[in-house]
């Protein structure tokens, strides 16, 4: 079960930052068991150099949500790091800064398929509220 923690950190945090694209590749990343989807990274390969040249074939999370808009490494670690930023002001402004540990930590620790799930209900919620506005 997703923790109350790493559920806000979703919903009030990285929900609202994702495209409606992100959040059905997600969806279906989810629903297919993507390899590509890692937990315990950021990205494979990991990033060697700031100017890296190598292909990402792999992301966590927030990484796997660019996966598709962008190729190397380096993009993608450069990417999820303003995300990780711009989370932590969107939590701030709720008095609640420091937060996205507590999704990153959730989406690495729990076991694969019940993270698949939990995470899926959650994506599913946030197209839902998406496609309604």
């Amino acid at each position: 079960m997703i923790t109350t923690e790493a559920r806000d950190v979703w919903r009030k945090g990285l929900a609202p930052l994702l495209t409606l694209e992100q959040l059905e590749r997600l969806r279906i990343a989810l629903v297919t068991d993507d390899p590509r989807l890692e937990q315990g990274v950021t990205v494979l390969p990991r990033v060697i150099e700031e100017e890296d040249p190598a292909e990402a074939t792999a992301a966590c999370l927030i990484g796997y949500c660019a996966l598709g808009e962008l190729r190397r490494s380096a993009s993608i670690e450069e990417w999820f790091a303003n995300i990780c930023y711009r989370i932590d002001v969107a939590m701030r402004e709720l008095r609640e800064p420091g937060r996205i540990s507590h999704l990153l930590c959730w989406f690495d620790d729990t076991p694969r398929a019940e993270m698949r799930t939990d995470l899926l209900a959650e994506v599913s919620r946030a197209l839902a509220e998406r496609r309604a506005e």
